[in-house]
């Protein structure tokens, strides 16, 4: 399930994610890790995208969402989520030479939620490039 974010004028009433984070429930599930990690550089073409969280998540619950600060990829609409429910991995293609920016959850968007209670996971950014295409001769 891809989401955009609202309007700019709109999107401006909403809380930044730090904020967001210091509003969170105590035990909330909170993003561990991603692939691509923060800032990384990848090739462009076929990449897994994964977000991995400190504790299982609830199945059929998502929240991809635009964050402003580069380009959303294109991926698939559905998430695979992993055997011990910790981690959701999207099929993308990516473009060459782009910034790419996405969200987990935000403060309209929380359908990331942990297995055992339903609190909604703290929302987290990332931000990546793909490389430029390669010369052709």
């Amino acid at each position: 399930m891809r989401i955009r974010t609202l309007p700019l004028a709109l999107a401006a009433l909403t809380l930044s994610t730090a904020a967001a984070a210091q509003l969170a429930v105590p035990g909330a599930p909170k993003v561990v890790s991603t692939y691509p990690k923060e800032g990384d550089v990848v090739d462009p073409g076929p990449l897994k995208l994964t977000v991995t969280f400190d504790k299982p998540m609830k199945a059929g619950g998502w929240s991809f969402v635009t964050s402003g600060d580069g380009a959303f990829p294109d991926c698939g609409k559905i998430p695979v989520q992993s055997a011990d429910k910790r981690t959701f991995t999207l099929t993308c293609d990516l473009a060459p030479n782009i910034v790419w920016a996405l969200g987990f959850n935000s403060m309209l968007f929380k359908n990331f939620k942990s297995a055992d209670k339903g609190l909604v996971a703290v929302p987290a950014k990332l931000w990546f490039r793909t490389a430029p295409a390669l010369y052709q001769r």
